[in-house]
């Protein structure tokens, strides 16, 4: 029983969990931005996008290795 297992291969949900677990911190920042954008009075549109294509992630890519993460919007102040 000298085989090398790849979990991976074994469960394919395996690298969608590594996928979520990467992709966590990014969404708690985006909320983040958007509610600052709101307190500020800035468009939020830009960072709801960008939350919006962070849920997506896992509907493009199917291992962490792959996945291209989108540009964080960056916060300018309300003029």
């Amino acid at each position: 029983m000298d085989k090398e297992f790849n979990y991976n291969n074994l469960n394919p949900e395996c690298e969608l969990i590594l996928i979520r677990e990467s992709r966590k911190p990014l969404l708690i920042e985006a909320d983040y931005l958007v509610n600052i954008a709101l307190d500020n009075g800035v468009d939020i549109a830009p960072y709801r996008q960008y939350r919006q294509k962070l849920r997506d992630i896992t509907q493009t890519y199917t291992t962490l290795k792959d996945v291209v993460w989108p540009q964080k919007p960056s916060l300018q102040p309300s003029l």
